[in-house]
């Protein structure tokens, strides 16, 4: 007999199977709508994005998906993005969304890295070369198969140079999609 904790992670692991099918691995049309969307529109939540050095822009400006603004890091290795969910949410991740303007280094190598307290982290997805398009944003969207694990923090960790071969990310905008929950009560909230 399977208690309810197993119970719940059964069932939190088929919710992110269906939600995976919903995605057919083909990339979103944008950085809207997913997790970060949602607790944007809610007062309640403590989303935080923070980054290893200033760079261009503000670090939160990331997080509104704004067409004319780039947000980056300093041109120093060891380059990283890191966002906050709050005390109250963790997610079981199923995709990333990264954004950036045609004229911004893409990133080349990186890591999507998760952790519950912000200190150990797990690597979720090692991502290569952007995709190129001839559009003002190029917004690539990756699946992340992690375990059956939900994260409170998630970390873009750049691992070599980015196109114009200097270290530093420049973004316009990132989307974590997924199933969030409230972790006080375990339960689904979008």
């Amino acid at each position: 007999m399977v208690g309810e904790c197993g119970a719940r992670k059964i069932e939190l692991y088929q919710m992110i199977l269906v939600h995976n099918d919903s995605f057919s691995g083909v990339s979103l049309p944008s950085t809207r709508y997913g997790v970060f969307y949602h607790l944007k529109k809610t007062p309640s939540a403590k989303l935080v994005a923070m980054r290893s050095s200033d760079g261009p822009g503000k670090a939160s400006d990331v997080l509104f998906d704004k067409n004319t603004t780039t947000c980056g890091t300093e041109e120093k290795e060891h380059s990283w993005w890191c966002f906050d969910l709050g005390e109250k949410n963790l997610l079981f991740i199923t995709h990333c969304a990264l954004k950036n303007r045609h004229s911004d280094p893409l990133l080349r190598k990186w890591q999507l890295q998760g952790s519950t307290d912000g200190r150990k982290w797990t690597v979720l997805k090692t991502g290569e070369k952007q995709l190129k398009t001839d559009r003002s944003f190029i917004t690539a969207t990756w699946p992340v198969e992690s375990k059956v694990t939900a994260f409170r923090y998630f970390r873009i960790n750049q691992i070599s140079t980015n196109s114009f071969g200097k270290y530093g990310i420049h973004l316009s905008g990132v989307e974590l999609y997924g199933v969030l929950l409230d972790a006080r009560q375990g339960m689904n909230v979008s």
